[in-house]
């Protein structure tokens, strides 16, 4: 027989012999493009050959049973089937029912197939169908069955769902190990190369890696050979490419070549081998999803991993149900809250008199030396688990995810920590080894009712966002002592209540105002003083009594020596009147425990609060004055100067 063939512009006659055959294998989408010549198409015979066309006519309502099953099961359209399992296609579900077919009569519980019109009748059994369905549970996109659980909210039955967890990438090896004698491991994931674990190094191979398909088969040959006693795994990381889907195939065959010769051959010659497993990890981007061949096979294991860094498998409860707190109280370790820690202080906006460097490096050394940082580092955990009690289900169980929230919760919580250089405060008492600064900071930053940590707002709005807006840290002034405008804001609160009480009690009084009619401008100044006085002592006895009634840190408070309540009242002075300068808000201080020191009072921060509430025009005239005065002016120094002079 001869054909004419064409070489250039000239046609020549070939001779063939009569066993000569010539088979193309190309997808469908290749024959029909427009780039394929139809004249040139159709000088061939052609075959369409697919699971689904293989299938007798009688078999599709079959298909599609299991198909509707599927969609039930999740919650579903089929046309969300193809969101749900990355590259699922017309030949999906055939493939699925054509493995288990293999499967059963592997395992002996189908004897003989061999017309269509058995298969027919086994397949239609329930348990058939339940075991296709399946090989697809370990397919699913967690992030699809979540978005399918938030937009049905309570309907959704994660039961009927029949989904109880979502395999991380330790737990497929786990569990493969067992089954590699049968099956070889093939995992999809969306993460990219560079995710794996490194634990997984020495074990690895990039199929990339290989220049030519005799280099790559000559690694699996020498895996499965005898000679190879030290490596029993073997991970081949693979980028899908749509264009190459043929390349894809050609690794699939050799890697099922080279098991099959070294299990079934050996199993044939009754010789014990040693296990070994073989993992196609194969990485396809999010754009390219819809272009993989999800075909089954009984030779391999099919496995989605939405997250190769995750150690422990994610529990579809806990996706639905449990919040990111929840979580994060049993999976919260000191390096997972140092990293959180270190990019919240990328993201805080500190005055551009701050150095915002030495602080991170000032923070972190603390945070790993210093024994009186041991409670503190224990209440920016609890802090950190407190600020993510978030309303909402938790609904993304990913690191990346989590480790976002926890930088966004530490920023909140270090904006407030370094509020008017508190933690300076808290690393000065711990440098010079102040246990009473040290505790009273500690506690304080238990104490909710005093300190108050913004919970996080507008998470989904945040979370899509591609970077965390910059946090400024308010420093109206460099505080001496710890959570001292904290403090003040309570007992100013509850000053309010109590001068209200007072007034209330000195109402009888008031209605008597004819007693006053005739007193000159001397008794009307000499009452008011007296009042006054009065007001002060009732209400800083009030006031102490609530402090020493109340938690740890107002208890401490309470027991503030004459030092560190000079240190309270510069602090209140600085933010009161916006008096920044240590030597003006100093002299301040002086006034007031001249005040003090006159009435022969008890210095204490219940006292100091009270004189403030009643004297703060007083004050505000002397403040007024200083600021008119040069910051290092003579008269400030000499004023300064007398602190500490009793006879002043």
């Amino acid at each position: 027989m001869y054909c004419r063939v064409t070489l250039g512009s000239e046609n020549i006659d070939c001779f063939v012999k009569d066993e000569f055959k010539c088979i193309v294998i190309v997808n469908k989408n290749v024959a029909y493009s427009p780039e394929m010549p139809i004249a040139f198409l159709n000088r061939f015979e052609k075959q369409l050959i697919s699971y689904r066309t293989s299938l007798s006519s009688k078999m599709e309502p079959l298909i599609s049973k299991i198909e509707d099953r599927l969609s039930q099961m999740f919650g579903v359209s089929f046309k969300q089937l193809t969101k749900l399992f990355y590259g699922f296609n017309d030949d999906t579900t055939p493939s699925a029912l054509f493995s288990i077919l293999a499967q059963k009569k592997d395992e002996q519980e189908l004897t003989d197939i061999v017309g269509r019109n058995q298969i027919e009748e086994l397949v239609v059994d329930e348990k058939m169908i339940n075991a296709v369905v399946d090989l697809f549970k370990p397919l699913c996109n967690p992030e699809i069955i979540l978005e399918i659980a938030i937009d049905q909210k309570g309907k959704f039955d994660d039961e009927k769902a029949g989904q109880k967890e979502f395999s991380s990438f330790n737990k497929v090896i786990e569990l493969q190990r067992m089954e590699s004698n049968k099956q070889i491991a093939l995992i999809l994931t969306d993460n990219s190369e560079f995710a794996l674990s490194d634990q997984w190094g020495d074990a690895t191979k990039k199929i990339e890696s290989f220049k030519k398909s005799s280099d790559f088969e000559q690694t699996i040959n020498h895996f499965f050979s005898s000679n190879n006693t030290t490596q029993d795994l073997l991970i081949l990381q693979y980028v899908h490419d749509p264009k190459r889907v043929d390349h894809f195939m050609h690794i699939k065959y050799m890697l099922e070549h080279a098991h099959h010769q070294y299990y079934c051959c050996n199993e044939e010659e009754k010789k014990e081998v040693e296990q070994k497993l073989v993992v196609l990890l194969v990485h396809i981007k999010p754009f390219f999803k819809d272009t993989f061949p999800l075909i089954f096979s009984r030779k391999w294991k099919l496995t989605y991993v939405a997250n190769l860094s995750l150690i422990e498998p994610i529990q579809l409860k806990t996706l639905c149900s449990q919040t990111i707190s929840d979580v994060l109280e049993s999976n919260l370790s000191d390096s997972r809250l140092h990293k959180a820690i270190r990019q919240a202080f990328e993201w805080l906006q500190f005055p551009v008199h701050k150095n915002g460097g030495g602080e991170i490096q000032k923070f972190f050394t603390s945070f790993e030396e210093l024994v009186g940082f041991e409670e503190c580092r224990k209440k920016l955990k609890t802090l950190a688990i407190w600020t993510l009690s978030l309303d909402c289900p938790f609904f993304e169980r990913y690191e990346n995810v989590i480790d976002r929230l926890l930088t966004m919760s530490c920023m909140n919580i270090l904006s407030v920590f370094y509020e008017n250089c508190y933690f300076q405060v808290f690393f000065n008492a711990v440098r010079k080894h102040s246990e009473y600064l040290i505790r009273l900071f500690v506690e304080t930053a238990k104490d909710n009712s005093i300190v108050t940590i913004p919970r996080l707002t507008d998470v989904l709005h945040r979370l899509v966002s591609v970077k965390p807006d910059l946090h400024p840290v308010s420093i109206q002034y460099e505080a001496m002592f710890p959570w001292s405008h904290f403090f003040h804001n309570w007992c100013c609160s509850k000053l309010t209540s109590i001068v209200a009480i007072i007034e209330r009690c000195n109402e009888n009084e008031n209605k008597c105002d004819y007693k006053y009619q005739h007193e000159n401008g001397n008794d009307k100044k000499t009452r008011i003083k007296l009042e006054n006085y009065h007001k002060i002592i009732q209400s800083s006895t009030l006031l102490g009594v609530l402090i020493d009634e109340g938690g740890n840190a107002l208890k401490l408070l309470s027991k503030c020596d004459i030092e560190h309540c000079r240190m309270y009242l510069m602090d209140i002075i600085a933010a009161k009147y916006n008096l920044n300068q240590s030597h003006k808000a100093a002299v301040v201080a002086n006034i007031m425990f001249f005040i003090i020191s006159m009435h022969k009072w008890e210095v204490s921060v219940a006292l100091i609060e009270s004189i403030l509430y009643f004297l703060s025009d007083i004050f505000a005239k002397y403040v007024d004055q200083l600021k008119c005065c040069q910051n290092n002016g003579g008269v400030v120094l000499e004023l300064h100067t007398l602190k500490m002079n009793d006879n002043h």
